[in-house]
């Protein structure tokens, strides 16, 4: 049992410096993966503040256009206005001058030049125009590739096929295509969420299985979440309770499949059974008020405590049955089987089902109680027997792995498909277009055009008319008026400038926040792919930082920047540590791996592979050899402690019925016990003494208490302990003399009593000594009673015997003597002889003289 024992103390310090070391690595890992989603959120943020910069470019571009559109509206009227006052100057000039072609002609010629001049800027504006509608043709024409529209397509195909655009055509195309625009982008909008919800589905679902397989190749064992729970938390609780470490396991994990070809039916046949837990009888009480207590709280149900102290029956099972397809060491887990699968029969073929009460065949049909049914692959799909079932696992979760990548990259595609959309329509400026009717200038070129032919034909017609009317009625006026307009003209003039140099300023802001977007866009796409495990939290993360820092990406830059720096510099020291952890497990313990970050994952193999192996093997071979010690620790141990205290009470009550009645002196004496005034001693008597459950063969079951059970279990563990500071109390504990304490009372003539441990110290020389002969004495008649089967003598050498007592203690203490069982060799002076001479059979004296003895032989002869 110590070396088994010794061995599970092994596996446990090296598990727990395995622990430390997969702790902090995965410590690391997690600062690892944290600086990676540091560096999504810097590209996120990258991102949306390029994406605002634009969005809020391309408002303030809005605004100047529709300032920019309310000036030009502004100046064709001040132009319209000049225009008429030049009408009226040339009017008033003709009316002043009415012969005066040539005054006439020039002004003529001035209002053609001023209606060229106009034209140039219409034509202008709707060069600018037609260069927008191209520009939003083609972007359109991009949009439909991803989402199809007829109005759209109608659109594109009129603007980018005709040359000659009629305003009313266009503008009812236009409005189609505006009106489909906005459909679509609500309909993308609720898409777009829609199909974030389910990449966020789909990622979570991934890095579930991707946990999982971790797990499963790091050899960690998964079961469903409620017998997970359930399992930690029995474990917890019962070992704080009994001060150990204390591991309870599932069925399935105690058993192995001994034929594959049958593990679909023992997997299906057990369905939820596999996951009972099976407990050490001296544990199942306890387990079970911890069951209880916890399943409403943490929502177990469904899963089996196994009460193995009832199972122990059940050792046998049909050779043909389903619990031969399974083997194991474990003694309870083959109860379990036997007493599950014991009496169902496997059968090869399906006829062969109804020749048995209860059978199965391999592809999971059972038979029971007159009634064939199939069990549901579902039940069987996940295996969960035995080891080779994490192999399985790791098959079939890799394949789940593989799928589920599959799904997010579609989802991603159509997010990303609808992003881009969005994206697109977020460019498009026809709604724009149509609402500041941009389709105007090209009528007013038109007509500005017509205007100026008129003009010119006028020229040409005044030129050759040798009579013009003048009038120069209120012609000053007129000219003033003209001035006005000049100056309010040149102000709008200057105006529309400046808004043209500030559109063109936002217009390439624009483009280079689009040019340095483009490049982190396409990179984005990637990220489901590349980043299955982190996205989720980088988005989490990045959301929450835009709420705390209000959407304030400057703050947000920094607030990551710093807790790169910090987890940097955790990580330096954090490595550093593990490393050095690494490399003293290699060392003391001869480990095959490499003290490296990367080889991480070997060092939590071997730590799952010692828990869920090694310690397991161990600790159930301490199970059955602590259980078989407990027999003797019960059977021999404790029943034969209180055998030889029940002796020794005995002895001493015979010693003191010896002494009854002979005066030593003035006093008489008499030899008592009690338990042990050591307290750790005393409770240990209290236990063994005090219970009538060592004589019934029941210790450490249903007759003690559960203290009781507890306080003895810590006996025996101390007694069976291999460390070495309780190797020194090891005997004291297997010495029944130090569960007592002794002591000798000390009546006086007068009756007064008192203990000689109390007073030992106030007693002149012979009053102290009689009470050592009389312990001396009661020691010897001791050992030769326990001796009384064997052939054997005792011989007991006192010198200088009796030397401080006086004659009437001596020849009390002979008498008291000579009614034991104990032959005495007693050297006394001369003159002591005459005290004891009486109570002896054969006196010898001795007389030496230098290197030689004498030794003569004599008897008193009486008078």
């Amino acid at each position: 049992l110590k070396r088994v024992e010794q061995q599970i103390q092994l596996d446990k310090e090296k598990v727990e410096k395995l622990e430390n070391i997969v702790k902090l690595g995965e410590n690391l890992n997690q600062n690892l993966d944290q600086i990676k989603i540091n560096e999504l959120i810097e590209k996120m943020s990258f991102i949306e503040k390029r994406e605002s910069i634009i969005r809020n470019s391309e408002n303030l571009l809005d605004k100047v256009n529709q300032k920019y559109e309310a000036l030009k509206v502004k100046k064709e009227e001040i132009d319209r206005l000049i225009e008429e006052n030049d009408d009226q100057i040339l009017e008033l000039e003709s009316l002043r001058s009415h012969n005066d072609l040539a005054k006439t002609l020039y002004n003529l010629q001035e209002q053609l030049e001023k209606k060229v001049k106009a034209y140039e800027e219409y034509r202008e504006l709707l060069n600018e125009l037609k260069e927008q509608l191209t520009k939003e043709a083609n972007l359109l024409k991009t949009f439909t590739q991803y989402y199809p529209n007829t109005h759209i397509d109608a659109f594109v195909k009129y603007y980018l096929t005709h040359s000659d655009h009629k305003v009313e055509e266009l503008n009812e195309y236009m409005n189609g295509a505006k009106n489909a625009l906005e459909g679509i982008q609500t309909a993308l909008t609720i898409e777009k969420v829609n199909i974030e919800k389910e990449r966020d589905e789909a990622l979570k679902n991934l890095n579930i299985a991707k946990q999982r397989l971790n797990a499963l190749k790091r050899n960690i064992k998964t079961y469903p979440r409620h017998v997970t729970l359930l399992i930690e938390k029995l474990n917890e609780e019962l070992s704080n309770y009994y001060k150990k470490d204390i591991r309870v396991r599932p069925f399935c994990e105690l058993i192995e499949v001994e034929d594959e070809q049958w593990r679909n039916a023992l997997e299906g046949y057990l369905g939820g059974q596999r996951f009972d837990i099976i407990v050490e009888p001296l544990y199942f009480n306890d387990a079970l008020e911890v069951y209880d207590r916890v399943k409403v709280e943490l929502g177990i149900y469904g899963v089996g405590l196994v009460n193995t102290n009832k199972i122990t029956e059940y050792t046998n099972y049909l050779p043909n049955s389903l619990a031969a397809k399974v083997k194991t060491e474990h003694p309870y887990a083959r109860y379990y089987a036997n007493m599950l699968m014991g009496h169902v029969i496997t059968v090869e073929n399906l006829a062969d089902l109804k020749n048995y009460t209860r059978s199965i065949t391999k592809t999971c049909m059972t038979y029971s109680n007159h009634t064939a049914r199939q069990i549901n692959p579902k039940t069987y799909e996940v295996p969960y027997i035995g080891q080779n079932a994490t192999n399985i696992q790791i098959e079939l979760d890799q394949k789940l792995v593989d799928e589920l990548e599959s799904n997010l990259s579609e989802v991603s595609k159509r997010f990303e498909k609808a992003n881009d959309s969005l994206r697109l329509i977020h460019q498009s400026k026809i709604s724009q277009l149509v609402q500041t009717n941009q389709t105007r200038f090209i009528e007013l070129t038109k007509q500005t055009r017509k205007e100026m032919i008129e003009l010119e034909e006028k020229v040409q017609k005044l030129t050759s008319n040798p009579e013009l009317n003048n009038i120069n009625k209120n012609l000053e006026d007129e000219r003033t008026k003209k001035r006005q307009l000049k100056i309010e003209h040149e102000d709008i003039v200057s105006k529309m400038a400046d808004l043209r140099s500030e559109k063109t300023r936002i217009l390439e802001s624009i483009e280079d926040a689009r040019d340095s977007l483009r490049s982190h866009l396409e990179e984005q796409k990637t990220w489901n792919e590349t980043y299955p495990e982190l996205i989720q939290s980088a988005y989490s993360q990045f959301n929450a930082l835009k709420q705390k820092f209000a959407n304030n990406y400057d703050l947000i830059a920094r607030d990551i920047a710093e807790s790169t720096t910090k987890i940097q510099a955790q990580n330096t020291r954090a490595e550093l540590e593990v490393i050095n952890l690494m490399k003293a497990y290699i060392v003391q313990y001869h480990f095959g791996a490499a003290p490296d970050i990367s080889e991480l994952i070997h060092f939590e193999r071997e730590m799952n592979l010692i828990k869920d192996n090694n310690l397991m093997q161990y600790e159930q071979q301490a199970i059955e050899l602590r259980r078989r010690s407990e027999i003797g620790f019960r059977e021999e141990f404790v029943g034969k402690l209180r055998a030889s205290i029940e002796a020794a009470q005995i002895q001493i009550q015979e010693l003191s019925m010896a002494l009854e009645g002979k005066k030593f002196g003035t006093d008489t004496y008499q030899l008592v016990t009690k338990p042990s005034e050591n307290p750790e001693f005393r409770t240990y008597y209290d236990i063994i003494m005090g219970s009538d459950a060592v004589y019934n063969h029941t210790l450490f079951t249903e007759n003690l208490s559960k203290k009781h059970e507890v306080v003895l279990m810590e006996l025996f563990n101390k007694i069976a302990s291999f460390d070495p500071e309780n190797d020194k109390f090891a005997l004291q504990f297997l010495d029944y003399r130090y569960y007592m304490s002794y002591d000798i009372e000390v009546t006086s003539e007068n009756g007064n009593k008192s203990f000689f441990s109390k007073v030992s110290r106030e007693k002149s020389g012979g009053e102290t000594q009689v009470p050592f002969y009389i312990v001396i004495a009661a020691s010897f008649q001791q050992l030769l009673t326990k001796n009384k089967r064997v052939d054997s003598g005792c011989i007991v050498l006192f010198d200088e015997a009796f030397n401080n007592m006086d004659e009437s203690r001596i020849d009390a203490m002979m008498k008291f003597y000579n009614s034991l069982s104990i032959q005495l060799f007693i050297a006394v002076p001369p003159q002591r002889v005459s005290n004891i001479i009486n109570y002896v059979t054969t006196s010898l004296a001795i007389v030496k003289d230098n290197d030689f003895a004498i030794v003569e032989s004599f008897t008193r002869e009486v008078m």
